[in-house]
C-alpha cells in the first residue's frame, strides 16, 4: 500500500493544454453569456491572442513546464490566495458545522469533554501523517498527491504586506522534530498547551480534559480578554500592519505569534449556543471574532452548549484534505460512541501557558474597529441550508445521468428562474492525479445547460424535447469534469499565460480585458460559487465569490440532499432562502422528466 508521502514525487506532471483547445474551450464557455456581436469581437480577440502573444506566451510556458513538474505550483498560492487583501474571515475560509447526524445534542457543561474528544481525534490523525501511516489516496486506479496533509497541522497564514506568507512547520517523524502544542482561545485569552509528549504519544484524553478545562475556569475567573484574535478578521495589509506593530512594541508579542504560529491547532471555546440549523451554519462561517484565529490552517469551533463546528484557512489545502481529516475524526468519535469511559487516572503535567500579549492605545483601538467592523460582515452574510430527502444517492441509481451533473444542472435552472439569465458557474475539480495537483475550475454554464434551461422556461416546448436537452447538458457537464479532472482545462492554463505576461513585462492581452472574460467569470467573477463534498456527512461550504452571486456546497448522501447555500445580504438581487426553494423545484423536475422517460420504456 505504500507509507502516506511515498509516491508524491512519482506523480506525471500536471500538463499543458494545447493553445489551440485551450481558447476552444474558453470560446464555448463565453457563448451564454455574451450577445452574438458579442462573441464575435471575442472570437477575433482570440484569435489574434492565440495567433500572436499567445503563441510567445505558450512556448515560455512549455519552457518552465520542462523544469517544473508543476508550472502552476510556485503560482498558485501566491495568485489565487496570499495577494488578495480582502479579509479572509468569511470571504475565503471555509466553514462548517458539526455533522447533523451528531450525537452530541445541545448540552451545557459539555464542551470540555467533547473538545477533548474531538481534539483527540484529531491528534490521532496527525499521528498517521507524522508516523506515515496514512494510506495513499488511489481514486479510480490513479493515485493522487498527498502533500497538501502536510499544511493541515502547524501551519499558518502570516500576514504581510502585498503578499501574505504560509509557514508550515509539518514534518513526518523521519523528517526531524515537529511542534507538540495547542494553540486555545477562550473568554478573549490565548493559551497554549502541550499535548504531545517526549515520546511522540498523545497525552491521555483524562489529561487533556483537564487542561480543557483549567483554560474555561480559567479565562472565566480573570473576566474578558483583549481578543487579538479580531484582528485577524481585517483587511491583509491592515493586519499586516498591525502585526508589525505587536511585534515591534514587544518581543513578548513576538514570542506569542510565533507560538501561534507552530501551534498544531487552533481551539476556540466560544459563547455562543445552538440555535437553527441556519444559525448554527452561520456561526460556523464566521467563527468567533474574539476567540477564532482565522489564519490557522486547522481550527475546531466549540461553542457554551457543546455543539461544535470548523473554520480553517483555505490557501494550503483544498476540500479532499479536509473531508478526509473530517471522516477520520467522525469515525473515531463514533468508535468511542462519542463518550470517554477510561480511566480517570492523570499525570501532574505542565500548566497551559497563558499568552499575554502587550498592548497599546493604538491597538486596542485597531481591536475594537476590528470587532465593529467584522459585526457588519457577518451580519450581511445570508446561510440556508437545504437538508431533504427530493434527491439522493438511491435516486440518482434510478437514471442513467451522474448525480453531480443533475445538480449542477439543477442550480443552473434554480438561477435562471431566478434571475431571467445564465449565471458563469465555478465548479472545482480536483487535479490530484498530477504532482502537487490542486484544482481546476468547471466552467458548467455551458450552451448546451443554456437551450435546457431555455426549453425548461418554455410552456410549448414538449417533455421529450426537454429531456433530450437535459441528456445532451449532462453530457457536456460530464466530458468538461473529465477533462479538467485530466488537467486540460482552460482557466489555469490562461491563468500561466496572463501570470507569464507580467512576469515578461508584456502589457496585458486583450483576451483578459474583454467584456467577455468578466461575463464568463474570468479574474474571480464566478456568479455562482459551487463545491461539491462527494457524498460526505460535512454541512458547510464558502462565501459567493461576488457581492451579486452565490455559493453552493452539497453533498448527495445515499438517502438525501444536502446543500449550503450563501448569499450578501447587502445585494438586493440574491435571496439564499429562494434560491434553496428554486433548487428543490428544480431537482424536482429534473427526476419528474427522468421518471417520464422510465415509464416511456415499460
Amino acid at each position: 500500500m505504500g507509507s502516506t508521502f511515498e509516491y508524491d514525487e512519482s506523480l506525471p506532471p500536471l500538463p499543458v493544454p494545447t493553445l489551440e483547445e485551450t481558447c476552444r474551450k474558453y470560446l464555448n464557455s463565453v457563448k451564454p453569456h455574451v450577445t452574438p456581436e458579442e462573441l464575435l469581437r471575442t472570437e477575433f480577440i482570440v484569435n489574434m491572442f492565440a495567433a500572436g502573444e499567445g503563441k510567445q506566451l505558450q512556448e515560455k510556458l512549455k519552457q518552465k513546464s520542462r523544469r517544473m513538474k508543476n508550472w502552476l505550483d510556485d503560482w498558485w498560492e501566491p495568485a489565487a490566495y496570499l495577494t488578495v487583501r480582502t479579509p479572509i474571515a468569511i470571504h475565503s475560509n471555509i466553514g462548517g458545522q458539526s455533522w447533523l447526524e451528531s450525537k452530541w445534542p445541545p448540552l451545557l457543561g459539555s464542551r470540555c469533554e467533547r473538545a477533548t474528544l474531538w481534539v483527540y481525534s484529531a491528534l490521532e490523525f496527525f499521528q498517521l501523517l507524522r508516523r506515515e501511516t496514512l494510506p495513499p489516496h488511489v481514486i479510480a486506479g490513479k493515485r493522487l498527491a498527498m502533500n497538501q496533509f502536510r499544511s493541515l497541522f502547524a501551519c499558518t497564514r502570516v500576514p504581510s504586506p502585498s503578499v501574505d506568507r504560509l509557514h508550515r512547520h509539518f514534518k513526518t517523524a523521519s523528517e526531524g522534530p515537529c511542534p507538540r502544542h495547542l494553540m486555545v482561545a477562550s473568554n478573549g485569552h490565548v493559551y497554549s498547551v502541550d499535548v504531545i509528549c517526549e515520546d511522540e504519544s498523545i497525552i491521555s484524553i483524562s489529561e487533556l480534559k483537564q487542561q480543557f478545562s483549567w483554560i474555561e475556569s480559567h479565562s472565566k475567573s480573570i473576566g474578558r480578554g483583549p481578543g487579538v484574535s479580531a484582528l485577524t478578521t481585517t483587511n491583509r495589509d491592515i493586519w499586516a500592519k498591525n502585526w508589525k506593530h505587536l511585534v515591534d512594541i514587544s518581543s513578548t508579542n513576538k514570542e506569542i505569534l510565533d507560538v501561534i504560529d507552530k501551534a498544531l491547532i487552533c481551539v476556540t471555546f466560544s459563547d455562543a449556543t445552538s440555535g437553527t440549523i441556519n444559525e448554527n451554519a452561520h456561526q460556523a462561517m464566521c467563527g468567533d471574532v474574539h476567540n477564532s484565529w482565522f489564519d490557522k490552517s486547522l481550527s475546531g469551533l466549540f461553542n457554551a452548549d457543546g455543539t461544535f463546528g470548523s473554520n480553517n484557512e483555505h490557501s494550503p489545502a483544498d476540500g479532499l484534505t479536509y473531508l478526509t481529516f473530517s471522516h477520520f475524526v467522525e469515525a473515531r468519535l463514533q468508535y468511542r460512541n462519542w463518550t470517554y469511559k477510561g480511566s480517570e487516572a492523570v499525570r501532574k503535567l505542565p500548566q497551559p501557558r497563558h499568552l499575554q500579549f502587550i498592548l497599546n492605545p493604538m491597538l486596542c483601538q485597531a481591536i475594537e474597529s476590528a470587532v465593529k467592523d467584522y459585526s457588519v460582515l457577518a451580519s450581511n452574510l445570508d446561510v440556508k441550508i437545504i437538508d431533504s430527502d427530493i434527491y439522493s444517492k438511491q435516486k440518482a441509481k434510478l437514471s442513467h445521468l451522474r448525480g453531480d451533473s443533475v445538480v449542477q444542472l439543477a442550480l443552473q435552472l434554480a438561477y435562471r428562474r431566478l434571475h431571467n439569465m445564465n449565471a458563469p458557474t465555478y465548479e472545482s475539480a480536483m487535479t490530484q492525479k498530477f504532482y502537487h495537483g490542486r484544482t481546476e475550475t468547471v466552467r458548467s454554464c455551458t450552451p448546451e445547460s443554456s437551450n435546457w434551461t431555455t426549453a425548461m422556461l418554455d410552456p410549448k416546448c414538449t417533455k421529450q424535447a426537454k429531456l433530450s436537452l437535459l441528456e445532451k447538458a449532462a453530457d457536456a457537464h460530464l466530458l468538461i469534469v473529465e477533462e479538467c479532472q485530466n488537467g486540460r482545462g482552460c482557466d489555469r492554463h490562461l491563468l500561466g499565460l496572463q501570470l507569464l505576461a507580467v512576469e515578461e513585462g508584456i502589457p496585458t492581452p486583450s483576451i483578459f480585458t474583454d467584456k467577455s472574460w468578466k461575463a464568463s467569470g474570468g479574474g474571480g467573477n464566478f456568479v455562482l460559487s459551487t463545491s461539491s463534498v462527494a457524498g460526505t456527512k460535512f454541512c458547510g461550504g464558502f462565501a459567493p465569490m461576488v457581492e451579486h452571486g452565490y455559493g453552493a456546497c452539497y453533498t448527495i448522501l445515499p438517502d438525501r440532499f444536502r446543500c449550503q447555500v450563501t448569499s450578501w445580504r447587502s445585494c438586493v438581487h440574491t435571496d439564499s432562502s429562494a434560491f434553496c426553494e428554486e433548487l428543490l423545484r428544480s431537482l424536482h423536475d429534473i427526476q419528474d422528466l427522468l421518471s417520464s422517460e422510465r415509464k416511456a420504456r415499460l
